[in-house]
């Protein structure tokens, strides 16, 4: 989140993440929920693996990379 906004998503880990798509509105909106989601507070609701992750970066990148 903060690559791509330039600012800080947690403030002592104690907060849910600031919306990507309120900070950097032009966020291709997967790619935010994506972040989001590995942002999660609760493990079980994260993504579960670096390669689900990259899978999901990578989806919402083809559409803009042909």
């Amino acid at each position: 989140s903060e690559m791509l906004n330039g600012r800080a998503a947690l403030q002592h880990d104690t907060t849910d993440p600031k919306q990507l798509t309120k900070l950097c509105p032009n966020v291709d909106p997967r790619v935010a929920k994506s972040v989001m989601r590995a942002l999660e507070p609760r493990v079980e609701q994260r993504t579960p693996t670096i390669d689900q992750f990259l899978h999901e970066i990578r989806d919402a990148q083809s559409v803009f990379i042909k």
